[in-house]
């Protein structure tokens, strides 16, 4: 892993978190997908709330691969949108609920959080190989292992998204 790039990927999802958090401003008008599938959910099924979420989040992680073709654009867009929307709710548990439980909440994101930030990582490598494709005259668009690192990365967090999921919805959505 480029620790650079990875580095990026983290400081990109906080810095959304962090703006959320030290804005004033009203957010409830706020179009949120978040919310949105949460409020849509109260009345379905734990199955379709399932189903619900894990498209949510595998339409971010695609947006986030996927936006690595834009030099990371998108990819950075994405990842900071989703960073905001996580220090949005954790701002609006905290001012309304103890600690404890914005812990007991927030917690269960932690691998979709991790997924999201990897899947930033992969955008921003892809991001750098097509400019270095673009830009460089000896470069080969992906090497043999950078594509098979990719290609690990991109299951990895496939899983973590799965399991997230999963915990978001049949265990934190249960207590």
């Amino acid at each position: 892993m480029k620790k650079n790039i990875l580095l990026l990927a983290i400081l990109t999802y906080i810095l959304g978190f962090f703006l959320a958090i030290i804005f004033k401003e009203n957010y409830s008008n706020l179009n949120i997908n978040k919310e949105k599938i949460f409020y849509a959910s109260l009345n379905s099924d734990l199955y379709t709330i399932w189903k619900r979420i894990l498209f949510n989040n595998l339409s971010v992680v695609f947006i986030n691969v996927i936006g690595g073709f834009s030099l990371g654009v998108l990819t950075f867009g994405s990842t900071l949108y989703n960073g905001f929307l996580m220090g949005y709710l954790t701002k609006n548990v905290l001012l309304k609920l103890p600690i404890s439980y914005t812990l007991l909440y927030v917690a269960p994101h932690s691998f979709e959080i991790v997924g999201i930030i990897l899947s930033c990582y992969l955008g921003y490598v892809i991001g750098t190989t097509v400019y270095y494709f673009i830009f460089s005259k000896n470069s080969l668009l992906l090497e043999f292992s950078n594509r098979r690192t990719i290609l690990k990365l991109c299951i990895i967090v496939f899983l973590m998204i799965l399991i997230s999921s999963i915990i978001e919805v049949y265990v934190s959505m249960q207590l």
